[in-house]
């Protein structure tokens, strides 16, 4: 998780979950369609489970934002891996592996 920044590595997973058309997270986060956006899945994601970030300054001159909350992208990314991990939206592997070796020919000396 520290090599790799958990929102692109969320944005590699939506990718792969469409190219391989596993629309779970379309209804368990309540989108009106699959998207290609991951930021669009991870405010759905803060929003349905609750991952907020406070926002602004106490203390706000003039024209500045007050204090507030905003969908925390970092956590919904880590959450939605975390979802991955446990086959919650799909069984398949990140990687693209290589194919197989071919078996070795049988042995002669048997």
């Amino acid at each position: 998780d520290a090599v790799v920044d958990p929102v692109a590595l969320a944005d590699y997973l939506l990718y792969k979950l469409n190219l391989a058309e596993e629309r779970a997270y379309v209804k368990l986060f309540g989108l009106p369609a699959p998207t290609d956006d991951i930021l669009e899945l991870l405010d759905a994601v803060a929003r349905r489970v609750g991952i907020f970030r406070r926002t602004g300054r106490k203390d706000a001159g003039p024209g500045e934002r007050k204090s507030g909350t905003a969908p925390d992208h970092f956590n919904a990314a880590m959450h939605l891996i975390q979802l991955y991990r446990k086959a919650a939206l799909a069984r398949f592997v990140l990687d693209d592996l290589p194919p197989p070796l071919p078996s070795p020919p049988p042995s002669r000396n048997a």
